[in-house]
């Protein structure tokens, strides 16, 4: 059975580097970058089951970053950030998947990760194509950016 893909992005090499280190043990780290230009490259050449995002010197660049791999690839992302974190709610607007707060222990990121191939479907059975088209009340929504509301039983 193939190990599910992972693309690791850090704006810092050592914590790049300890995070693919442990990583490696459960799942394919394909590819690593160290800032938004190179993670763009390597995630589409790649086509990663997740990317894992922590540009916590650049925090702008995540949410630019995000939205510009969400409108290219299927492939989600989790990102390392504080829940306090002013930009955390536009990470999530913007597509991530999940946000996982710092410090982070490689168990509990292995879990996040994990939890994300679980309910997304990915880990190397579908091909990762850019999400869908729909359309709420005559504007083009992607798939990640549509709130359903719904109405509790009377």
């Amino acid at each position: 059975m193939m190990r599910p893909r992972i693309v690791l992005a850090d704006d810092h090499t050592l914590v790049l580097e300890a995070f693919k280190k442990h990583v490696e043990t459960e799942f394919d780290v394909v590819g690593t970058a160290s800032n938004g230009r190179a993670l763009l490259q390597v995630a589409l050449s790649l086509k990663p089951d997740v990317i894992v995002l922590d540009f916590s010197g650049a925090p702008r660049s995540g949410t630019d970053t995000i939205l510009t791999i969400r409108q290219r690839s299927a492939a989600p992302i989790l990102v390392v950030c504080s829940p306090a974190h002013p930009l955390t709610e536009e990470y999530r607007i913007a597509g991530a998947a999940d946000c996982i707060s710092p410090p982070v222990d490689i168990l509990r990121l292995n879990q996040a990760i994990q939890k994300i191939l679980r309910v997304t479907g990915h880990g190397g059975t579908r091909a990762n194509k850019p999400p869908g088209k729909l359309t709420l009340g005559g504007i083009p929504q992607t798939q990640h950016n549509v709130l359903v509301a719904s109405r509790r039983p009377s």
